[in-house]
C-alpha cells in the first residue's frame, strides 16, 4: 500500500476500556454512513506496535499503540467515503457520548410443559406467552448496531443460567430490540435453595416456576457490563459446561433414534461435570504456591474441588467425586483411556480386566445421572453466597 494514500487520524485513548468505547462508537457511527460488512483479519505486529483490524465497506483499518490497550493513531487505507466524513466521525467517536437506553426482548422456546411466573425488577422482566418464555432486559449501548452485538453475546449466558435455575432446556427463538418497555409489579417469592431434581424446582400456587433474586442480580451484572468480571465469567463457564452435558445426556437418553452408539460418551459427560466444578473454584482468590522442582504454579485444583463439594454436599460426596469421577476424568483427558473399552449391547458377558487382573471389566463407563442435578445445586448456592457476602 502507498503511504501517501493512507489516512492518519490521532485518537489518543490510554486504556483498553477507553479504546473499546471509542471503537464501539466508531463502528456505530460508520454504520450510519456505510454498513460495516467486515473482512475481519486481525493481526498484531508487536515490533512496530501496530494492530491490523481488517477491511470493511469504508476502508482498511489498523492502529498503532504506545501501551497495550491504547490507541495512538487510527490508519485507514483504500478509503471509500469522503476524507472529511471519516475525520468528523472519528472526532465524534472520541467525544464523551453517553450510552443510550435499550430494551432487549429474548424469546425462548422449551419442549417441556411448564410456565414461568411473571417476575420483574428495575432492569429485568420475565413473563410467559402462549408459545414462549420472554425475558426483557434493560441494556445501555452507543447505537443499535452496538446493542445488537452485545444482546447476542449475552443470550447464551442467559440461556445457560436459565437451565441452572430450572433444569429445563431453553432454545432461543428471536431477539427484539426496543427503545421502551413497561415493567409491572411482581410478587416476591421466598426461594428454597435446597432442591436438587427438576421436579423439586420452586413453584408458586399456580404451578409456575419462579427464580430467586440472585438470578436477577447475576443477569444484571452480566448485561450491565460489556466484558465479564472474573466471577461472572467463572459462573458462566460452569453453567455452560452443565448445560452442554445436559444436552448431550438428552441426546443419548431422550431421543433413542439419535442415540450415539460408541464408547467414551459417558467419559465426555464426566468431563463436563468435573470442569463445571473447576470453573466455580477458579473464581476464588487464592495464594498460589510455586513448585520447588519446576517453578510452575501449584493450583491443587482437585483439593479445591473436593472442598467445594464438601461445603455444599458433605464430605462423603466430596470423597466420591474426587476419588472416582475426578480421577477417571483426569485419566481420560491425559491418557485418552475410557474406563472400559466395551460397549453395552443389552447383555452382560463377565470378563476379568486384563489390565488390573483383579477387577471385572465394566460393560460401559458409568454415568451418575444425578451429578448434573448436584452440580447445578452447588452453582446456585455458590452464586447466592457470593451476593450475600
Amino acid at each position: 500500500m502507498s503511504t501517501s494514500d493512507v489516512i492518519v487520524i490521532p485518537v489518543g485513548t490510554q486504556t483498553v476500556a477507553e479504546s473499546n468505547s471509542f471503537l464501539r462508537k466508531l463502528w456505530g457511527l460508520l454504520n450510519t454512513v456505510e454498513e460495516n460488512a467486515w473482512c475481519y483479519t486481525p493481526y498484531t505486529d508487536t515490533k512496530c506496535h501496530k494492530v491490523y483490524i481488517g477491511s470493511n465497506n469504508v476502508g482498511t483499518f489498523w492502529f498503532d499503540y504506545i501501551n497495550k490497550g491504547s490507541i495512538k493513531n487510527l490508519y485507514i487505507d483504500d478509503l471509500k467515503i469522503e476524507k472529511k466524513t471519516i475525520e468528523e466521525i472519528v472526532e465524534k467517536a472520541k467525544m464523551a457520548i453517553p450510552e443510550d437506553d435499550f430494551f432487549v426482548e429474548y424469546s425462548f422456546m422449551h419442549d417441556d410443559c411448564f410456565k414461568m411466573a411473571y417476575q420483574s425488577n428495575n432492569n429485568i422482566c420475565i413473563y410467559e406467552t402462549d408459545d414462549s418464555t420472554k425475558i426483557v432486559i434493560h441494556m445501555r449501548a452507543y447505537s443499535e448496531l452496538d446493542v445488537e452485538f452485545w444482546a447476542l453475546q449475552k443470550k447464551v449466558a442467559i440461556q445457560h443460567l436459565l437451565f441452572v435455575y430450572t433444569q429445563k432446556h431453553f432454545r432461543l427463538e428471536k431477539v427484539i430490540v426496543a427503545r421502551q418497555a413497561h415493567f409491572g409489579q411482581s410478587k416476591k417469592y421466598d426461594y428454597n435453595y435446597e432442591w436438587y431434581d427438576s421436579d423439586e424446582c420452586p413453584k408458586n400456587e399456580e404451578g409456575e416456576y419462579y427464580l430467586p433474586e440472585t438470578f436477577f442480580e447475576i443477569i444484571n451484572s452480566i448485561c450491565g457490563e460489556q466484558f465479564y468480571s472474573k466471577f461472572d465469567a467463572a459462573m458462566i463457564y460452569s453453567a455452560q459446561m452443565l448445560h452442554n452435558s445436559y444436552a448431550l445426556e438428552r441426546l443419548q437418553f431422550s431421543h433413542r433414534e439419535e442415540k450415539i452408539d460408541n464408547t467414551g460418551l459417558f467419559d465426555l459427560l464426566n468431563v463436563g461435570i468435573v470442569s463445571s466444578l473447576e470453573a466455580i473454584v477458579s473464581a476464588e482468590d487464592i495464594t498460589i504456591e510455586k513448585c520447588n522442582c519446576c517453578g510452575q504454579d501449584k493450583y491443587a485444583i482437585s483439593k479445591r474441588v473436593h472442598d467445594l463439594v464438601s461445603r455444599y454436599l458433605g464430605e462423603t460426596m466430596a470423597d466420591h467425586v474426587k476419588k472416582w469421577i475426578y480421577n477417571n476424568r483426569s485419566k481420560y483427558l491425559h491418557t485418552g483411556k475410557t474406563i472400559t473399552p466395551l460397549y453395552y449391547y443389552g447383555k452382560c458377558y463377565p470378563l476379568i480386566d486384563p489390565e488390573s487382573k483383579r477387577e471385572m471389566l465394566r460393560a460401559e463407563t458409568p454415568f451418575e445421572y444425578n451429578m448434573i442435578d448436584l452440580c447445578t445445586h452447588i452453582l446456585r448456592k455458590y452464586i447466592r453466597d457470593h451476593y450475600i457476602n
